[in-house]
């Protein structure tokens, strides 16, 4: 039985100064996420986002990228 699957989608998300309850977007930041993953696997997935954001304050462009290969034993 073959366990492949992915999928793809975009965030907008706006974060204030005083929201910080997880590492998954920047501090003070707005702006769009897309990313995807893919199950390569059943013990092992690939994904990876471009996040698009500006500080809220002052609008400076803060834009990254991630890709991870996560593996279970």
């Amino acid at each position: 039985m073959e366990l492949y699957s992915y999928d793809i989608g975009l965030v907008y998300h706006s974060g204030p100064i005083q929201y910080r309850d997880t590492d998954w977007w920047q501090v003070n930041a707005r702006g769009f996420r897309l990313g995807g993953d893919y199950v390569l696997d059943k013990k092992m997935a690939m994904w990876a986002f471009y996040t698009l954001t500006e500080d809220i304050g002052t609008g400076a462009k803060r834009n990254g990228a991630c890709v991870e290969l996560d593996m279970w034993l």
